[in-house]
């Protein structure tokens, strides 16, 4: 009984996650630090834990090194062969539908794990203006220029 109740949990934040453009139901579920946050994945104090780490170092070029390193390479694939997905369906915001392959896509931002969400910031071989845009969430404030954090839910738990 319990592990039905588990499964049919699963499937609902599963679904949820789909339909709010959380995926589109690749190996890898990566959606918008909004979409996570307002789908209960992240608390506020992951957001100004994130956003601490974020404006430390926003452009962090070791991060396919670290995430490497926590992770493996075959899920480090997997994570920019679902984005690569994603931009190909339109499915990021500030990133135009493109055909793209996960080759063209770069971890620039690893910004931690936070209740199995990991932050991280995707660039794709584009040009991005040298515009400062400010993103706030819960009063928790982000500035950057570029790609905006990303997170992929490393399991499908709400907190």
């Amino acid at each position: 009984m319990v592990k039905k109740l588990l499964s049919i949990g699963a499937a609902a934040v599963m679904g949820a996650c789909l339909f709010c453009g959380c995926g589109d139901g690749a190996t890898e579920t990566i959606c918008e630090l909004q979409e996570a946050y307002e789908n209960g994945f992240l608390t506020k104090t992951d957001l100004q834990n994130i956003a601490e780490e974020f404006h430390k170092n926003s452009w962090d070029f070791s991060a396919e090194d670290r995430l490497i390193g926590d992770f493996g390479k075959n899920k480090l694939n997997a994570i920019k062969e679902t984005e690569a997905e994603n931009i190909r369906n339109g499915n990021v915001a500030r990133f135009p539908k493109r055909e793209v392959k996960s080759k063209d896509l770069t971890i620039v931002g690893y910004y931690g794990s936070f209740n199995n969400c990991v932050a991280l910031r995707i660039a794709g071989g584009l040009a991005y203006p040298d515009v400062i845009e400010t993103v706030i969430i819960d009063d928790v404030t982000f500035n950057f220029t570029g790609p905006f954090i990303r997170i992929w839910l490393n399991s499908f738990e709400k907190m």
